[in-house]
């Protein structure tokens, strides 16, 4: 495995990440997250030495630490646990963009994203809070660089079947104390309802964040075929975390989930649409709190949570024509409704990206996120036209299904905000841009 070429030889960064526990430790942090930052820096390490596998450290372990969101360091500005296990990724990727500079990626959603991110910030000269502005910015800047990372590093359909797998089993502890949650009713009650959030900070993160893994799931038992032992096996990992995703009774992320096999259903295999829908029937009829849920969808309730976002959104609306080409600076959407809006009327997420980013950085924080969502559709469409090799183009149509269900859901909803859903989505696309694009080049130069 190719290592970088930095002048940091493998004892001195040894030497260096033993070093910092003793640092670690002087802070004096209860055990658990002494133990924890620990492990962040040996991550760390082994990312400075062995790239690839700290990129797949990076995020197989980013959905098991969501909820240290709540754990501070004694700094100023405060940074939280997620915050710096962003910026050891951020710095991670620097490093890689260091080494491959000359092979960044000349594809249209890089620059988009360098937009979004270069207008978040000019945000920050204006902004009504620099704090959460910083936080915002390096959350959405450790997305956009582990995005090229991917893409400078996962180069070979051996490093991308790697990366589908790391991706899927890094729901495994997030799931295993969603059913803990589930066995012992300690989730989130709400409408008598044991609503599940495992590792995360509420059910519905760790319900979008599922449909990743429920989508790659799916493309391995339908790619590997009915002959290989292995397709059952990810057919039944498919089906637990559906089970788990039930349990979070996340609305938003049921229709997500329907969108993406309407789609590749509809578009490759009709016969799996018909088996998960009716499958998607029965666990309707069986559970009378999902059928509660899903009906509250078809019948409109002005006092129900439908009733409750739209009155949230008409609010948002109007804060937002308050300053609508400059917005109030990233990161402060929240805080926007919650100066303007009675607390008793509720959470003060927008439940809206689009929304949330107009508060923030109007007009143009608006088309800069469409601007990315469209091209990397069109990005994943060309590559697709020209793709030969079967097993790219379906996993293409997946990604695409993917990121088309996620972008409606958004409307209704705070996805953006899923850090841990949105690192491996988008080092998943980076992964299979640079393959489509390698497989197509080799194409090119054979015929």
């Amino acid at each position: 495995m190719k290592k970088f070429n930095l002048k940091i030889t493998y004892k001195s960064s040894l030497v260096l990440a033993l070093l910092s526990i003793p640092l670690i430790i002087s802070l004096q942090l209860p055990f658990i997250l002494t133990i924890l930052a620990i492990i962040f820096s040996l991550i760390f390490f082994i990312g400075i030495n062995w790239p690839k596998i700290g990129l797949f450290c990076f995020i197989f372990l980013r959905p098991a630490v969501d909820f240290l969101y709540q754990y501070r360091l004694n700094s100023d500005p405060p940074l939280n646990f997620t915050s710096l296990f962003a910026i050891l990724a951020i710095i991670f990727c620097l490093v890689v963009f260091y080494e491959n500079y000359r092979q960044f990626p000349k594809i249209k959603s890089s620059f988009t994203w360098m937009f979004l991110i270069f207008i978040g910030i000019l945000s920050f000269f204006y902004t009504i809070n620099q704090t959460a502005t910083l936080d915002e910015l390096l959350r959405l800047i450790s997305i956009f660089l582990l995005f090229i990372s991917s893409y400078l590093l996962l180069k070979d359909t051996g490093d991308l079947t790697n990366l589908i797998r790391i991706i899927i089993f890094s729901s495994i502890i997030p799931v295993a104390l969603g059913f803990w949650q589930l066995a012992n009713e300690t989730g989130l009650m709400e409408d008598g309802q044991n609503r599940i959030f495992g590792t995360f900070a509420h059910p519905n993160m760790l319900a979008y964040f599922l449909i990743l893994p429920i989508t790659l799931s799916t493309f391995a038992a339908l790619n590997l075929g009915k002959k290989r032992v292995e397709s059952y096996a990810y057919a039944l990992i498919s089906l637990i975390l559906v089970i788990v995703l039930a349990f979070t009774y996340t609305r938003g992320a049921y229709v997500a989930l329907a969108l993406i096999l309407a789609i590749i259903g509809l578009a490759k295999f009709r016969g799996f649409l018909l088996i998960s829908t009716i499958f998607g029937i029965i666990i309707y009829l069986s559970l009378p709190p999902i059928q509660a849920r899903v009906n509250s969808l078809l019948n409109f309730d002005p006092y129900g949570s439908i009733g409750w976002r739209i009155r949230l959104w008409t609010d948002g609306f109007s804060y937002f024509k308050e300053n609508p080409w400059t917005g109030n600076g990233l990161g402060t959407g929240p805080m926007v409704i919650a100066e303007n809006r009675d607390f008793k009327l509720g959470a003060t997420e927008p439940h809206n990206d689009y929304l949330k980013l107009g508060l923030e950085l109007g007009f143009p924080g608006v088309a800069a996120y469409l601007a990315i969502i469209i091209s990397a559709l069109l990005d994943f469409y060309y590559s697709f036209k020209k793709q030969l090799k079967p097993r790219l183009k379906i996993l293409t149509l997946f990604a695409s299904a993917c990121l088309i269900s996620l972008a409606i859901m958004s409307f209704g909803d705070n996805i953006l905000n899923d850090t841990a859903l949105q690192w491996s989505l988008w080092v998943l696309f980076g992964a299979i841009l640079v393959n489509n694009h390698r497989t197509n080049q080799k194409l090119e130069i054979k015929n």
